[in-house]
C-alpha cells in the first residue's frame, strides 16, 4: 500500500515562490527586449498625435496607422493608434456634427477600420518574428503557478513560519511589516530567515531588489 503524498513544507513552498519570481523577472526582461525589437509603428504607445508629430494620450497596444494624418493646426489631436471601436466613436461624433456628410463619413469609417485591422495583422507578424506570443504565454503560465503557490502558502495552518511568508509576500502591496518580522525572526530558519534578515538589515533596498517581490 502506497503512502499518501506528503504535503509540501513552508520551506519548500517559499523556495518555489522565489524560483518562480526569478523566472518571472527574467521573462519580463525578455519581453521588454523583444518589444524593443519591433518597428516603431508596431510598438505600444499613446493613442493620439499632435500637429508637430508628438504622440499624446493614453497608452494602447494598437499600431500606428499606415496612413497617418496630422492635425492642420495646434491644439488638435488626431487618432494615431486607433482600435476599430475608437474609429467607430470618432465617426459617430463627426456624423452627428455633420449629418449632411454621413454617407461620405461612413465610407471613410469603413476604410479606416479595414486599415486598422490590416495594420494589427502586420503587427502580429512582427511579434511572431521576435517570439513575443511565446514569451507572453510563458509569462501567463508563470503567473498562474505563482498565484497557485501563493494560495497554498496562505492556506497553510497558522504557524510563525507561515505568518512570516505571508508578511513577506504582502510587502509587494507596499506594506511595511518590519516590526512584526523582527519579532518573528527567531521562529524561522533557512531561506525564510535569510529573506527576513535581508529586509531587516537593508532598509534602503527598493521592493524590486527583493527576491520575493516582482
Amino acid at each position: 500500500m502506497s503512502n499518501p503524498k506528503a504535503e509540501p513544507s513552508i520551506d519548500d513552498l517559499w523556495r518555489r515562490q522565489v524560483e518562480l519570481l526569478a523566472e518571472a523577472k527574467l521573462l519580463v526582461a525578455r519581453i521588454r527586449a523583444a518589444e524593443a525589437q519591433l518597428p516603431d509603428w508596431a510598438q505600444s504607445g499613446p493613442i493620439g498625435i499632435q500637429q508637430d508629430g508628438t504622440f499624446v494620450g493614453i497608452q494602447t497596444g494598437w499600431p500606428v496607422m499606415e496612413r497617418l494624418v496630422l492635425p492642420d493646426r495646434p491644439g488638435l489631436v488626431f487618432l494615431a493608434r486607433p482600435s476599430p471601436s475608437d474609429i467607430r466613436r470618432a465617426f459617430e461624433r463627426r456624423a452627428k456634427a455633420e449629418p449632411h456628410r454621413r454617407g461620405e463619413l461612413r465610407m471613410i469609417y469603413r476604410r479606416r477600420v479595414r486599415e486598422a485591422i490590416a495594420r494589427m495583422r502586420a503587427k502580429m507578424i512582427e511579434e511572431e518574428r521576435v517570439r513575443l506570443p511565446a514569451l507572453r504565454e510563458a509569462e501567463e503560465a508563470n503567473f498562474e503557478q505563482r498565484w497557485e503557490n501563493r494560495e497554498t502558502i496562505e492556506a497553510l495552518p497558522p504557524t510563525p513560519a507561515a505568518a512570516v511568508a505571508f508578511l513577506l509576500l504582502d510587502m509587494s502591496n507596499g506594506n511595511d511589516h518590519t516590526i512584526a518580522l523582527r519579532h518573528l525572526r527567531p521562529s524561522v530558519t533557512g531561506l525564510l530567515a535569510e529573506h527576513v534578515d535581508l529586509v531587516l538589515n537593508n532598509s534602503a533596498l527598493s521592493e524590486v531588489e527583493l527576491p520575493f517581490i516582482l
